[in-house]
């Protein structure tokens, strides 16, 4: 009986401890992400006519925008 609780204790220890974990590219995300927000990161951004793909407007500079949506 002392050793199933004995395990149950260090299962539940060590899924507390590997849910916390991420993956690099999760961190690598939340980072640029994160800069970006603050105006560090320099991008290029393209609007393109999806039909005839025509070249419509390009911004380069540093800016922050999420999908759907452009931050002046």
């Amino acid at each position: 009986m002392k050793n199933k609780i004995k395990y149950l204790i260090i299962t539940i220890i060590t899924l507390l401890v590997l849910s916390g974990c991420g993956t690099s590219a999760d961190t690598v995300r939340y980072n640029l992400s994160r800069e970006a927000d603050e105006f560090k990161v320099k991008r290029r951004i393209t609007f393109i006519n999806l039909r005839t793909g025509e070249y419509l407007f390009q911004a380069t500079g540093n800016s922050s925008f999420k999908r759907g949506e452009i931050n002046e």
